[in-house]
């Protein structure tokens, strides 16, 4: 929740300045519990504190929605076409393998 909350702010906080206008939105978590051992879950954790970590300031600098649709299109991995090569390359230790039993 944590990492899907601050997407959600950065992106309707560059909405609300670009477009003048304003969201209000509820966050309800899931609950994690009984679905993976609790060391898979605990590697899940440290990777979105991670990514958390890794999007806030990949996304620091951007203040416009101009701004962030050329980060997203242009530089994210997962939506930069001009990437598409680069996806699902990665080493293997770069990823917890604890980590990845969650997905």
């Amino acid at each position: 929740m944590p990492r899907s909350r601050a997407i959600f702010e950065k992106v309707c906080g560059v909405a609300e300045r670009s477009l003048g206008c304003s969201f209000a939105l509820d966050y309800h978590a899931a609950s994690d519990e009984g679905v993976f051992e609790p060391e898979v879950l605990a590697a899940r954790a440290r990777r979105e504190q991670a990514s958390t970590a890794s999007f806030l300031e990949a996304t620091r600098k951007l203040h416009t929605l101009a701004d962030f649709h050329a980060w997203l299109f242009q530089t994210h991995l997962c939506y930069a076409v001009a990437r598409q090569g680069e996806f699902g390359v990665q080493a293997a230790d770069d990823v917890d393998a604890k980590a990845l039993a969650s997905y």
